[in-house]
């Protein structure tokens, strides 16, 4: 487990079910904005490397093509348009 930027980054997820305590893994799908910028940079390996699925938003095509290459699902938008913006993070 690694503690980055006050976030706890683990690979699975401690229960007690009946009694007992029981470990399952946990993958998240993580929508990231930033993700071009100082803490962007490192955070998207950090999750990448836990199992998480990462789409970030990104206002260029340059940004949108080193994301791309990462690995991460990288969607162009304008967040100053309300309406555009939201139909791209749905697909």
């Amino acid at each position: 487990m690694r503690v980055v930027a006050g976030a706890i980054f683990g690979q699975g997820l401690w229960r007690l079910r009946n009694g007992r305590k029981e470990y399952r893994e946990v993958s998240m799908r993580v929508f990231l904005t930033g993700a071009t910028g100082v803490v962007g940079r490192r955070l998207v390996p950090l999750l990448q490397n836990a199992g998480h699925e990462v789409t970030a938003a990104v206002r260029t095509t340059v940004a949108r093509a080193e994301l791309t290459t990462k690995g991460v699902r990288a969607i162009e938008v304008n967040l100053f348009d309300s309406a555009g913006g939201c139909l791209q993070c749905r697909r």
